[in-house]
């Protein structure tokens, strides 16, 4: 049962391979959506039946002292996991019926989806770092064939091979790491390499680098970050699905699938800190000055990874993934309501020539307008929940035994709040030009999407507003009572919102979003 999720994905993938031509492009997307969907709502049951379970492992290949086999691990990061990319990806899966009606290569596009989401799912229940870094070079393999979807176009073909090209230098470095860390355990399992962990007492500093490294690659922190604003060559669906919930997470995953080892080396830490902080900085101060309307938000998940990969540095894997749990609502919604609007203006992305959406199409403005604010962090919404957890960190975790560290972190933390500003700017520069600014296009059409396109919105507008406070206590909450009421009276419980203000930290930013905004 625990597969099925990653049986239904194959198994879609595999029917549009093919038995495409003979069930058509309505047959495809309703073995697509309605396969994805299944998996979304089994994961959600296991998900709160959290119980730690393996699968009984497959001998795979076998050599001396070399030993593999097919393992899947399920354990709370597992679960939590899965309900992320298969929901995301049952949005995605839902929006592209009709984003995507009219091309004649919609089965072929349906196919990739469900295999992209596959892999991930293989990534996610990897119980060695074998059959991870299968997960890792499918996904990215995927992105390939997503991002060139659109073969003809020249810019396509030149961004997938981007995208390939700067993972590999990831990939390879993951290769490493992983010689290096078999070299010193003598296995691939993850169980194994936690358990050995707590008493090992060699240096492992090298062989997690390499390992950061290719996390670097995979989760576009600066130096090779390139290829995540290319990406954007490939139609909106792929967009929301790489940037919110798979491949970019990938690296921030394995970050947190390693926390045992990294835990052993602060050297590892300070260069996850460091790679952090200067790719939230870099890509929010990049977003400020970009015209078109997808690279604007790409730039901003680039921001928030570098957050992401921030919080695990200074030791606070799980405010990472709570961030990461958030993040993937609101930006897979920024990136599917921009698909909206870029249909309404025929196509046009420059936001320049765009303007006065806010009374043309209030509910796209709607969606924008609050998944910006989830993005900024304001009060209630879910960034608001995570993100301001990632920044209390440094007012913890400063390594008081070393003054020179200390101004080295003072640093990195000046960094990360300057990249606060940038992030409100960049958002409130893209409201004003796309929707509070006179209309400055030449063509727009009144293209109202069907329910197929606005269902999903709507599911992820109702999650970036309500899954910080919902499953704040179920993420970084210790001895919390949390599921001592239901989900529903929770989200009734107004009168505990006046105590999110108990940190006079929060209410300063609190405060500066109010005069900014």
């Amino acid at each position: 049962m625990i597969l099925l999720p990653l049986y239904l994905t194959l198994f879609s993938f595999l029917c549009c391979l093919f038995s495409g031509k003979w069930i058509g492009i309505k047959g495809a997307c309703l073995v697509t959506v309605t396969n994805v969907v299944i998996g979304a709502l089994l994961s959600i049951f296991l998900w709160l039946n959290n119980v730690n379970s393996q699968v009984e492992p497959m001998r795979w290949m076998w050599f001396e002292l070399v030993d593999v086999s097919y393992l899947f691990h399920y354990d709370a990061l597992t679960y939590s996991m899965l309900v992320v990319v298969t929901v995301v990806s049952s949005c995605a899966h839902l929006y592209s019926v009709e984003y995507m009606d009219g091309d004649p290569h919609q089965v072929r596009f349906m196919g990739y989806l469900s295999l992209f989401t596959f892999f991930m799912l293989v990534l996610v229940t990897a119980g060695n770092l074998v059959q991870l870094f299968i997960g890792w070079e499918g996904v990215g393999s995927c992105s390939y064939l997503l991002i060139n979807f659109w073969y003809t176009r020249v810019k396509a073909t030149k961004s997938a091979m981007m995208a390939v090209i700067v993972n590999k230098v990831g990939d390879v470095c993951f290769l490493i790491g992983l010689g290096l860390i078999y070299g010193l355990f003598k296995s691939f399992d993850l169980s194994i390499l936690n358990s050995i962990s707590l008493a090992f007492d060699q240096n492992v500093t090298v062989a997690l680098i390499f390992f950061i490294l290719g996390a670097v690659g995979k989760s576009a922190q600066l130096g090779l970050h390139m290829w995540l604003p290319e990406a954007m060559e490939g139609p909106t669906p792929v967009s929301s699905l790489i940037h919110a919930a798979t491949m970019v997470t990938a690296g921030i995953f394995l970050m947190m699938r390693l926390s045992y080892l990294l835990s052993l080396s602060s050297k590892a830490m300070l260069w996850i800190v460091f790679f952090g902080s200067l790719t939230t900085l870099f890509a929010s101060t990049v977003g400020l000055f970009q015209n078109d309307l997808k690279k604007v938000i790409a730039y901003s998940t680039c921001s928030q990874l570098g957050y992401m990969f921030l919080g695990c540095g200074l030791n606070g894997f799980h405010f990472s993934f709570f961030h990461l749990f958030n993040h993937a609502f609101f930006k897979a919604l920024l990136f599917l309501t921009a698909g909206y609007i870029i249909h309404s203006f025929l196509g046009e992305q420059d936001m320049r020539k765009m303007g006065g959406v806010v009374k043309l199409l209030p509910f796209p403005y709607l969606m924008i307008f609050i998944s910006s604010l989830s993005l900024l962090g304001f009060p209630f919404l879910s960034g608001f929940y995570s993100k301001e957890k990632i920044l209390e960190l440094f007012m913890v975790q400063y390594p008081m035994h070393s003054e020179g560290l200390v101004s080295l972190f003072s640093f990195y933390s000046l960094v990360a709040h300057l990249a606060l500003i940038f992030t409100i700017a960049y958002s409130v520069r893209l409201l004003y030009y796309g929707f509070y600014s006179s209309f400055r296009g030449f063509s727009l059409s009144f293209h109202y999407g069907h329910w197929k396109m606005i269902f999903p919105l709507v599911l992820l507008f109702l999650l970036s507003v309500t899954s910080g406070y919902m499953f704040k206590d179920l993420m970084i909450g210790v001895g919390t009572d949390y599921w001592s009421q239901a989900l529903w009276l929770k989200s009734l419980d107004f009168a505990y919102y006046p105590y999110e203000f108990n940190s006079y930290y929060k209410m300063l930013h609190c405060i500066g979003y109010f005069i900014i905004l």
